[in-house]
């Protein structure tokens, strides 16, 4: 009985695998390689952007809070 349980999932990692690998070769042959490579870059500016806004709402949050002190 749980050879039949392991075989069933092992089966299932291995269609789980296959699928994510031809996904991303599939990418990799519409996008090219670089794509991944220009989406990190993208992800990891919008962050330092972001942070960086919040930062600045912090500051003028606080020098209007030492303002109106």
């Amino acid at each position: 009985m749980w050879i039949w349980i392991i075989v069933f999932v092992l089966f299932i990692v291995l269609s789980i695998v296959l699928e994510e690998t031809g996904y991303y070769f599939w990418n990799q042959y519409l996008n090219g390689p670089k794509y991944g490579m220009q989406l990190k870059w993208k992800k990891r500016m919008m962050t330092l952007l972001t942070l960086f806004k919040k930062k600045l709402q912090i500051d003028i949050h606080q020098t209007k809070k030492e303002k109106s002190s």
